[in-house]
């Protein structure tokens, strides 16, 4: 059997699409892995090198369940920097 194409093999970066049979390649960026809250308390000191307690603090007040691990060193950053106001 001879192929006319050169066929592509199908893989979570590049699809293969139901109405054509060929593949398409994937522009966007893979989502990131997300946590719980309390999954990545209770591992502040290993992911993030601050204490719970300060995980906690930049947590205050956020109803958010889930984060990816760039989030919420984006958040604990912030904090961390925010002028304390007496």
């Amino acid at each position: 059997m001879k192929k006319t194409k050169e066929q592509s093999i199908p893989t979570a970066a590049n699809p293969v699409t139901a109405e054509s049979g060929t593949s398409e390649i994937s522009s966007a960026k893979p989502k990131e892995r997300v946590y719980t809250k309390d999954e990545l308390i209770d591992q502040a000191e290993a992911l993030f090198q601050v204490k719970k307690e300060v995980v906690l603090g930049a947590l205050y007040g956020n109803t958010q369940e889930h984060f990816s691990l760039n989030e919420l060193r984006g958040t604990i950053k912030q904090f961390l920097l925010r002028k304390v106001e007496a």
